[in-house]
C-alpha cells in the first residue's frame, strides 16, 4: 500500500497481542491483494479491466464497492469511487515512489464521466 501501519494493544498478555498482531498483518495483506489498483492481479484491477461488465466479487471487495457508492449518494457525488481514468490521466497511474517528475496531479482538472457512480450496480 506504499505506506506505513501502525498496530497498537494495550492491556492484553504477549501471547494474545502476537496472535492479534498476526491476523491483523494478515488482513492488511488480504487487503493489499484484492484493493490494490497497483497489482494487477487484484480483484479491483481486474473488476476494472471488465469495462462494465458483471463480474462476482468477494464479500470484501463487496463491501468496499457498496460503502464508496453510499459515501457518493450520500455526498451527492463529491466524492466519487468511479475516478480511475481520471486519476491515471493526472499523474496517480504508479506509486508515488515511481513519480520522477514530483507531479501529484493536484494542478490537473480532473475530467469525470457524466455517469461515473451512478453507473455502478451491485446485485
Amino acid at each position: 500500500m506504499d505506506c506505513t501501519i501502525g498496530f497498537w494493544l494495550a492491556d492484553c498478555d504477549a501471547v494474545t497481542a502476537a496472535e492479534a498482531f498476526d491476523h491483523a498483518e494478515a488482513q492488511v495483506h488480504q487487503a493489499e491483494q484484492v484493493l490494490s489498483r497497483f497489482r494487477p492481479t487484484s480483484e479491483l484491477s481486474r473488476l476494472n479491466a471488465t469495462a462494465g461488465r458483471p463480474m462476482a466479487v468477494s464479500p470484501l471487495l463487496w463491501a468496499v464497492l457498496a460503502a464508496g457508492l453510499d459515501a457518493a449518494s450520500r455526498t451527492h457525488g463529491l466524492f466519487d469511487p468511479t475516478v480511475l481514468a481520471a486519476m491515471q490521466a493526472a499523474g496517480y497511474d504508479r506509486p508515488f515512489a515511481e513519480l520522477v517528475d514530483g507531479r501529484t496531479g493536484a494542478s490537473y482538472r480532473l475530467e469525470l464521466r457524466r455517469e461515473g457512480w451512478r453507473s455502478v450496480r451491485l446485485d
